[in-house]
């Protein structure tokens, strides 16, 4: 039996994985992976054939392996300034955003903020307990909830 399991890196993000699960000669549970899908899985019909291909040795039902459906996401515009701040590492792994990526946007795009991974991750941490100060870079962070909200809607 395939079926797509998603597992949780230690940056929070989720990435997703075909596997195949069968039972050895002596009986005991075993588990293939037959491919990487990221944190996107979309089965397209190439891909599925390529698949088919190079495991057709399998007993694998093809028509049955479908993505499963992702949670809905927070509803961000209804939050007010503080809550949003204080739940932003939350919302940022929910929409499947790395701490990188996040950090990119912010310097690329209206609000050209300037600072590494680690400003960025203490930034979060700060806000996370409460601490609604937290800067990082020049900008206080109540600066930054218009270029915050932006990248996670």
């Amino acid at each position: 039996m395939a079926f797509i399991r998603w597992k949780k890196t230690t940056h929070g993000t989720w990435k997703a994985y075909l596997v195949h699960s069968y039972r050895d000669e002596l009986g005991r549970p075993r588990h293939k992976t037959l491919a990487y899908l990221g944190n996107k899985p979309t089965l397209k019909e190439e891909h599925l054939s390529t698949l088919k291909a190079l495991h057709g040795h399998l007993k694998v039902n093809w028509e049955k392996i479908r993505p499963a459906a992702n949670p809905p996401l927070t509803d961000i515009s209804a939050m007010s300034d503080e809550d949003f701040l204080r739940q932003l590492r939350t919302l940022r792994r929910e929409r499947g955003i790395t701490v990188k990526e996040m950090r990119d946007r912010l310097r690329q795009g209206t609000a050209q903020l300037y600072g590494t991974h680690a400003h960025f991750c203490q930034f979060e941490r700060t806000l996370e307990v409460g601490d609604l100060t937290a800067t990082v870079g020049s900008r206080s962070a109540n600066e930054l909830v218009p270029y915050l909200r932006e990248i996670l809607e």
